[in-house]
Parts: structure tokens; C-alpha cells; sequence
């Protein structure tokens, strides 16, 4: 289950649980809707703190994102992904959009809409 909401230059998703295949494909769709309809949203902001990564299909989702029109992914944890594991994320993803993971949501905040 996830809550999506709209601002003026980024998009703020928050899950809870688990982000099976079917839930992260329905999120990816309504990004690339509310994106196709607002074309100034250039930014991401994920809260995940309740979202158990490890059982999640994460990787795939976070694949599926950086495919989308955006220029910065922002990932709110409450302990954050390996650095190891980070930079892999970061290494592959970085044509596609720049990824930071922060541990407040108001530090994400300022980070993407720090967008140039």
C-alpha cells in the first residue's frame, strides 16, 4: 500500500510494507501519468522508512523508476542501503537519474528541490 502525493516540482511517494511486483508496476504507471500531465515535476521523493526492503522487489522498482522522465530520485530510509550496495545503485542508474538516500524527509526535501 502506498500513499502518492503531488507538489510543485516533485512527486511524494510513501509505501508501507512490502512493494510486491503488481504494486510497484501500478506506481511507475501513475508517475509516468501524473509526469505525461505536469511536465515541471522533474524529481522523486520515496519515503520508505516502513517498507521492508528485504523482501521486497526493490531493485526492479527502483529500475523501472530511473526509466521515467525525472532528473533526481530521492530515497528516505531509516537505516540507509549499504554504501557498497549505494554506489551499485548509483553507478548503474546515473544516465538515467541521480539517486541519494537521506534519513529525514525535510533533507530530501531540500535536495530535490534544489533541481536546476
Amino acid at each position: 500500500m502506498y500513499d502518492l502525493k503531488i507538489k510543485k516540482e516533485f512527486i511524494i511517494i510513501k509505501g508501507n510494507n512490502i512493494i510486491d511486483e503488481r504494486e510497484a508496476q501500478n506506481l511507475c504507471n501513475k508517475v509516468v501519468e501524473i509526469l505525461t500531465e505536469q511536465s515541471r515535476i522533474d524529481g522523486l521523493l520515496l519515503n520508505l522508512k516502513q517498507v521492508n526492503l528485504a523482501e521486497s522487489n526493490f531493485d526492479i522498482f527502483i529500475q523501472s523508476l530511473t526509466k521515467l522522465d525525472l532528473k533526481r530520485i530521492a530515497l528516505i530510509l531509516n537505516d540507509p542501503v549499504s554504501s557498497f550496495k549505494f554506489r551499485l545503485w548509483r553507478r548503474r542508474y546515473k544516465k538515467y537519474a541521480l539517486l541519494k538516500q537521506f534519513t529525514t524527509l525535510e533533507s530530501a526535501k531540500e535536495w530535490i528541490s534544489t533541481l536546476e
